[in-house]
């Protein structure tokens, strides 16, 4: 077995890759299909030269008058070839017929971290970037190991991979949060064994909550809900009909737009997205800020930062010329900081916000 001593592994006549005696079954009945394929080749390969040599020679010539051409000798010689290979290209074929029983769904179960790994872990708490520390069975050589880094890099969301040979674990670094099964099954498909994780929770999931308008029955609730399950990373949804939001939860962050689209598509109006929103606004979200400018002299001047207001996402402005100032209807919450650069960028001077 891989997980074995180096002296066993050097000595065995089979080295299984996987902790599992099954594969040695396997490995019995891979070795009975390559023995019958090459007693097929070696009959078939007899038999068509059996005919196919007199009949080049000429035997049959001065009895019966049968000769072979010589580019029709070739061509039978190089079809022999093919057919062949062909027949021991079907061994890729092969499909043991014992197999492993399916994995519990149940996740393995967490293996405390040494007192050494937990002082690690609180000496290093940085919430940036996120990483996970998995243990491994059945690494034994710097192969084994470059194999494990190889299939956890493949894995998305992974943006760096660390394996340690000695005490079988490898950290992985992520770029979003990645369920532990993704990360589980790649070490399983590369061959070795995934225990369980030594460090770190596995990381919550991502939330969003949407303010959608349009929804008067539970029918409009189950089609938002539908039309928002079906946007790739979404893993739940949960619609609040009285309060007009829908709480998305996501595998891994999934762009704004995207849900956005989900909801215009099913026919209602998607207001606003935050990671949370007050359960006393009840759906209204129109907020109004009055900013006071300054060097606006005349309508050209009103018309151009009504126009660098109206460009930002969300944002109806009203410009008073004789007031010196610009009154702002927001549909969704904008930083002070975007208006007044928006004013600014157009020429002119944001004395303040209100």
């Amino acid at each position: 077995i891989g997980a074995g001593t180096d002296v066993a592994i050097e000595s065995a006549d089979i080295v299984l890759m996987k902790s599992d005696l099954l594969d040695a079954v396997a490995a019995i009945e891979l070795s009975h299909a390559v023995i019958r394929n090459i007693k097929q080749n070696l009959f078939w390969a007899f038999f068509y030269n059996s005919i196919g040599i007199p009949l080049a020679a000429g035997v049959l010539f001065i009895p019966f008058g049968l000769k072979l051409n010589p580019m029709f000798a070739a061509a039978a010689m190089s079809f022999s070839s093919v057919s062949v290979v062909t027949n021991a290209l079907r061994l890729k074929l092969f499909k043991p017929t014992v197999s492993a029983p399916a994995a519990p769904a149940a996740s393995p179960k967490e293996v405390p971290a040494c007192p050494t790994a937990c002082a690690a872990a609180r000496t290093e708490a940085a919430p940036e970037p996120l990483t996970r520390v998995m243990l491994v069975e059945g690494m034994s050589c710097g192969h084994c190991s470059a194999r494990v880094e190889k299939a956890l890099a493949a894995v998305e969301g992974v943006t760096a991979v660390q394996v340690d040979l000695e005490a079988k674990t490898a950290t992985v670094t992520l770029a979003h949060p990645v369920e532990d099964s993704l990360l589980e099954h790649a070490v399983t498909e590369a061959g070795y064994e995934p225990v369980g994780f030594l460090s770190g929770d596995a990381p919550e999931p991502l939330t969003r909550v949407m303010l959608v308008e349009g929804m008067s029955c539970g029918h409009c609730s189950a089609r938002v809900e539908k039309a928002l399950a079906a946007v790739e990373g979404v893993t739940a949804v949960q619609v609040d009909l009285e309060a007009k939001t829908a709480t998305v939860t996501l595998a891994h962050p999934v762009e704004d737009s995207l849900l956005e689209h989900a909801v215009t598509e099913a026919g209602y109006t998607p207001v606003s997205i935050s990671d949370t929103i007050d359960p006393n606004n009840k759906g209204e979200t129109a907020m109004n800020k009055k900013i006071v400018i300054d060097g606006m002299m005349c309508m050209h001047c009103a018309g151009a930062v009504e126009k660098a207001l109206n460009a930002l996402d969300g944002v109806t402005a009203k410009v008073d010329l004789e007031q010196k100032c610009a009154h702002v209807e927001l549909a969704a919450p904008v930083a002070d900081e975007v208006l007044a650069k928006a004013v600014t960028d157009a020429g002119y001077t944001v004395v303040s916000i209100g």
